[in-house]
């Protein structure tokens, strides 16, 4: 039985790289309307003064007024009021707005879905600054998303949103370092961004930094380190991390053998739906 154990945490590999957008608050899929932004940190107001503004084509104040329409603040909530609005001031070079547009283009709020013009108007942000719009244009290309599907491209987006210091795109980054996808396979490389996205409490980036601690890999091996970051991360609900700890508990790697701690963690991640886990407890009996 303890083979059997030891040959499924052979198995305990990274999470898939990410087809989807991964929020800092959670896994939001779509950089939607969570990452909308007003030009003063969307501490907006609606007022007549906003509107009059907004109306002689302040571009500045389309935007907050889209804004308004978005959240629903001072007004009733409208997405194609919304959308019409960040469209307008977007046009205008707006680089909030043309971030906000494409997020409506991608989500399909206020308009229909439309890949091509998310692209379009994420790479308009992403060519002024815009670090969120870098990370959201890598993920076009990751996924052939209203671009051709481009891995190097994709890796030099997200890349460059890393060194921005956007959180998502630290973790993704480390990701695809790790496997080789986009750029060259650096373990040793893919640690130091994972580590720069978990100083901020990034749950996956604790789980597969703790994963590199725990195995040895672009690290000294470290079981003290890989507890420390496996249990931060599962006790944000990380299943891959619940489902390592596990194995810690069982094996006795790092932490004394405690077999009724490993299946309490075990469960914990199969109770998510974390199919190894599944496993690992029937094959335990339990």
């Amino acid at each position: 039985m303890e083979q059997i154990m030891k040959k499924l945490l052979f198995n305990v590999m990274m999470p898939c790289l990410l087809g989807a957008i991964v929020c800092a608050c959670g896994s939001n899929t779509k950089g939607s309307s969570d990452d909308i932004v007003a030009l003063e940190d969307g501490n907006v107001e609606y007022s007549e003064e906003l509107v009059r503004l907004a109306e002689a084509g302040v571009p500045e104040a389309q935007n907050n007024l889209a804004f308004c329409y978005s959240k629903g603040v001072g007004v009733v909530r409208s997405e194609k009021e919304a959308f019409k609005w960040y469209m307008k001031a977007a046009e205008q070079g707006d680089i909030h707005a043309q971030f906000n547009l494409a997020g409506y283009y991608n989500e399909g709020k206020g308009v229909n879905v439309d890949y091509v013009e998310a692209a379009k108007w994420y790479r308009k942000a992403a060519e002024q600054g815009h670090s969120k719009a870098l990370f959201h244009l890598g993920f076009c290309y990751l996924n052939g998303k209203g671009v051709q599907k481009d891995m190097q491209l994709a890796a030099k987006y997200i890349g460059m949103a890393a060194k921005e210091d956007v959180v998502e795109a630290q973790y993704n980054y480390a990701l695809m370092l790790s496997r080789g996808h986009g750029i060259e396979q650096n373990f040793e490389e893919s640690v130091k961004w994972y580590k720069k996205a978990a100083s901020k409490g990034f749950a996956l980036a604790e789980c597969n930094l703790g994963i590199c601690y725990l195995q040895g890999t672009g690290v000294k091996q470290d079981y003290q380190e890989a507890k420390r970051l496996l249990e931060k991360s599962a006790g944000q609900g990380e299943a891959e991390a619940q489902f390592a700890l596990g194995f810690m508990y069982y094996n006795g790697w790092g932490v004394a053998v405690n077999r009724e701690e490993a299946i309490k963690w075990l469960h914990k991640a199969a109770q998510q739906g974390h199919a190894r886990a599944a496993q690992a407890l029937a094959e335990i009996g339990e």
